[in-house]
């Protein structure tokens, strides 16, 4: 079993094929060479290795650096730089490219080996991460409650389907776009009343009051990436009844405390069991009784009690026996 496929980008050919045999001897399949730029991003595109090992130091138009960006950004294929020696210059260049790793000619097998494996590692990781992102993105952009979120600048960098079909904009055409210009605070509501916490501002200067929840983005080490708005129509609300009310009354209390851990749900995507503490998970029944106080019945909806009745009349099992 191939341990991954390699691309090698070298200009001196007999180095090219001594790396391409260590690395076959060792597991690794090399489905490519270029010994310039301009065929290394073609045949990198055609071919989808996993790692290409890029000489810093090629001779042509386009230099290591240079394949390396185009690489990087048509593909988004990790690259291990190759370089007999390299200035500061040359060096900082090669980092704005976003390089997984350095391997420092004459090479020896152990480097390259742990250079290919902690690229891989890091792509891996960076996948994973960008599936996470795809999905939670899919999420909100799909949710019926309005989503801002915004730079540390407050610039809105995501607006989600229903807070655009409010404000009635092209953020992607606009570009830097204040979250303020669209999205401001109601100062004179109060917490416990039903006035509208927030307005959203229409294309045509009309505000929209809603109810809405915010929350810092932080990243690893606390430092502020931005915040995410997270808004109920107050006119038109997608959730209506004694839920919506809830609702309402939930996001003005987290407005209240923003920095509340209780301030999202967490709902297991398989069971639709609620997480209510650290090793505790209750279903939805519970959550409503226990937790909101709603005192909950059940029912059988027109659509399930049809389905029901008809695989259970005799008709329907005289067809299913026949």
């Amino acid at each position: 079993m191939s341990r991954g496929t390699v691309f090698i980008v070298e200009d001196e050919r007999l180095v090219a094929e001594d790396l391409r045999d260590s690395l076959t001897a060792v597991g690794y399949d090399v489905v490519g060479m270029a010994g310039d730029g301009e065929t290394a991003v073609d045949r990198v595109g055609e071919l989808q290795p996993d790692v290409v090992l890029m000489d810093i130091h090629l001779d042509g138009d386009m230099d290591g650096i240079a394949t390396a960006r185009a690489i990087r950004s048509r593909y988004g294929t990790p690259v291990v730089y190759l370089t007999a020696f390299a200035n500061d210059q040359t060096l900082e260049r090669a980092r704005e490219t976003d390089a997984f790793g350095f391997i420092v000619k004459p090479f020896q097998e152990k480097a390259v080996i742990a250079a290919i494996e902690m690229a891989l590692g890091k792509r891996a990781a960076e996948r994973a991460r960008l599936e996470r992102e795809t999905l939670v993105q899919s999420g909100l952009m799909n949710l019926p409650l309005g989503v801002f979120m915004t730079d540390p600048h407050d610039r809105i960098v995501f607006a989600n389907a229903t807070a655009r079909h409010h404000i009635g904009r092209d953020l992607d055409a606009d570009g830097g776009v204040r979250l303020e210009e669209v999205f401001q605070v109601n100062e004179t509501a109060e917490a416990d009343s039903d006035d509208a916490a927030g307005f959203v501002v229409e294309m045509t200067g009309r505000r929209l009051p809603v109810y809405f929840s915010e929350e810092p983005l932080r990243d690893a080490k606390g430092q502020k990436l931005g915040r995410i708005v997270i808004y109920q129509d107050a006119e038109h609300p997608p959730f209506s009844g004694e839920l919506g009310r809830l609702l309402r009354a939930y996001m003005r209390s987290t407005q209240a405390s923003p920095n509340s851990p209780e301030q999202f749900l967490t709902i297991c995507a398989w069971s639709k069991r609620i997480k209510v503490d650290d090793d505790k998970w209750v279903s939805f029944e519970d959550f409503l009784s226990h937790y909101l106080g709603l005192h909950v019945t059940h029912g059988i909806s027109p659509e399930v009690a049809g389905e029901w009745v008809s695989r259970k009349s005799p008709a329907t099992k005289k067809v299913a026996g026949s």
